[in-house]
């Protein structure tokens, strides 16, 4: 289902391909997280940025990821429609033919704005093509830590959201954790990015283990002997649903997004039952905007578009970011999560976080 080349930072649905992924999805970050750089440094400031007259959607509409390009569009439009502001928008299928082409004939075609790509090789060979020349919100995350003037990454990222989980672990006053993470290469990368955040702040991983379907479970998990005070579990949901009832009661579990669908069924995720996990708000929002946001999309968009909440989520946030990119210098509570530009004209998203209570995710401070 999924392009070989595509390598993207997804939650969730996002993983296996897009509904479970690949291990050509992810790329490493580094042991050590670094320190976010000031804005200043960038070659505009924000407060630079001209409004945008005609938007480019670079988006895949055809061949296999065709889905997850009509939900970003979905949510850019359910964006635009809630607002006042309504610039031109040209839609451009970054499935046909060479994404530098299809740039050029964007900005040719008048575009002061482009939103896209999607995938991580596309926005590599964007960035090192040396023809981006408006403002452009990528919306993934090159290989390479070029700043490049004019462009902006913003990708899921599950290597972030690892290292947010070591984070609130951390917070919360825990010291000694057990790893427990898909086997391949791309769990590894997690894996190792969440092992070096928890170092950083301090904690020490007793015991890691890396776990498949197709294994004995309860052998493995029985296996575990390491004392600890916290368990990370980063697993898509069938995986984590058999994982977690053989888990220790005692100690509290910290997730990604991953383990979670997105879509409500308690009966199912009974059995994640004391899991806390990051993920966006307008996943896990109760009575807020999002959670208004969410219903809308559950009553007007079909089944396919639900299914990808979290790409709904990024398009809808994309089109707040071209609408007032400046924004970012004091903060954007953005559907994805509270928007910051980090270093190298990254955007950072903060996650919302809740606990699994009946099957049910329940939003936590």
């Amino acid at each position: 289902m999924v392009a070989k080349s595509l390598r993207l930072g997804f939650s969730c649905l996002c993983f296996m391909a897009l509904t479970g992924c690949s291990s050509q999805m992810f790329s490493a970050s580094p042991a050590v997280p670094e320190p976010a750089k000031p804005a200043a440094a960038l070659p505009m400031t924000l407060s630079q940025q001209p409004q945008p007259t005609k938007i480019a959607l670079l988006i895949p509409l055809s061949g296999g990821l065709e889905n997850a390009g009509k939900a970003i569009k979905a949510g850019f439009d359910a964006s635009y429609a809630s607002s006042s502001f309504h610039p031109a928008v040209a839609v451009y299928d970054t499935s046909q033919g060479d994404i530098t082409s299809i740039y050029q004939k964007a900005i040719q075609d008048g575009a002061n704005y482009v939103v896209g790509p999607l995938d991580k090789s596309k926005v590599t060979e964007l960035e090192k093509s040396g023809q981006v020349r408006v403002n452009t919100i990528a919306l993934n995350d090159a290989d390479g830590n070029n700043i490049v003037p004019h462009l902006f990454q913003f990708p899921l990222s599950p290597t972030d959201e690892a290292q947010q989980v070591a984070n609130k672990a951390a917070a919360a006053g825990y010291r000694t954790a057990i790893l427990i993470t898909p086997s391949g290469s791309w769990g590894e990368t997690i894996a190792q990015s969440l092992r070096a955040q928890w170092q950083h702040d301090g904690g020490v991983v007793s015991q890691s283990l890396s776990v498949n379907n197709d294994e004995n479970l309860k052998e493995k998990i029985q296996g575990l002997t390491a004392h600890a005070d916290v368990i990370f579990l980063v697993a898509r949901p069938s995986l984590a649903r058999e994982i977690n009832p053989l888990l220790p009661n005692t100690i509290p579990v910290y997730g990604t997004s991953l383990i979670y669908t997105g879509l409500l069924d308690s009966a199912k995720d009974k059995n994640l039952n004391g899991i806390k996990f990051g993920d966006e708000p307008l996943v896990i929002d109760q009575d807020g905007r999002w959670s208004m946001v969410r219903q809308q999309l559950t009553l007007s968009q079909p089944v396919f578009v639900q299914q990808y909440i979290r790409l709904y989520g990024l398009g809808y946030d994309a089109a707040q970011l071209t609408q007032n990119l400046s924004a970012l210098n004091s903060g954007i509570n953005g559907a994805t999560g509270q928007l910051s530009l980090g270093s190298d004209q990254h955007i950072v998203r903060k996650l919302s976080w809740a606990i699994f209570q009946k099957g049910i995710p329940t939003e936590v401070n």
